[in-house]
């Protein structure tokens, strides 16, 4: 599977194939970002549970778990 898409070899490319990678990436990630930051909880959403037209339209969402219980100082 070509990551950086070649138009010609696009309809080689399985929607299992794209689901085992998105998930897959989704736990390298996850792993990496808890190893390197392991006071933070990170968010990932992948798009792989819907058949989309194009194999490039599916997308891998990460982001930091907002703490409502942080206190932040503004200003002085």
């Amino acid at each position: 599977m070509d990551l950086f898409g070649s138009d010609e070899k696009k309809d080689e490319v399985t929607y299992e194939q794209i689901l085992f990678l998105g998930n897959k990436l989704c736990e390298i990630y996850s792993t990496k970002l808890q190893h390197e930051f392991p006071e933070k909880k990170f968010i990932f959403d992948f798009n792989g549970n819907e058949k989309l037209t194009a194999f490039d339209e599916y997308e891998i969402t990460f982001y930091q778990e907002k703490n409502l219980n942080r206190k932040t100082k503004y200003g002085t």
